[in-house]
């Protein structure tokens, strides 16, 4: 893991350093300190999009697969209601109008 930090502070890890340096924290075998570390000096000069694929790769392998029920989405035997969906911006939250 040293040489993963000391790569991540001296610029941008490649798509396997960062792949192999987010297997380390996601199996358990990272010391608090070198999670630290790591997630530090990367945010320190700035995250790359290798390191966020590399990232979600990891994570994506290690889900489990759930296996939705087909038909309609249920709440215990009711379905549920359609969303309403607000046009041009999402209200007060971003600051934009709310257009009907």
């Amino acid at each position: 893991m040293k040489p993963l930090i000391f790569a991540a502070s001296e610029g941008p890890l490649s798509r396997a350093q960062a792949e192999a340096a987010f297997e380390i924290l996601f199996n358990g075998e990272a010391t608090p300190a070198q999670m630290g570390g790591l997630l530090m000096a990367m945010r320190a000069r700035g995250e790359a999009v290798s390191e966020y694929t590399a990232a979600a790769a990891v994570m994506r392998a290690k889900c489990a697969a759930v296996k939705a029920p087909e038909g309609e989405a249920r709440r215990g035997h009711q379905s549920l209601p359609p969303r309403r969906v607000r046009r041009g911006g999402c209200g007060r939250a971003c600051g934009q109008a709310w257009q009907p």
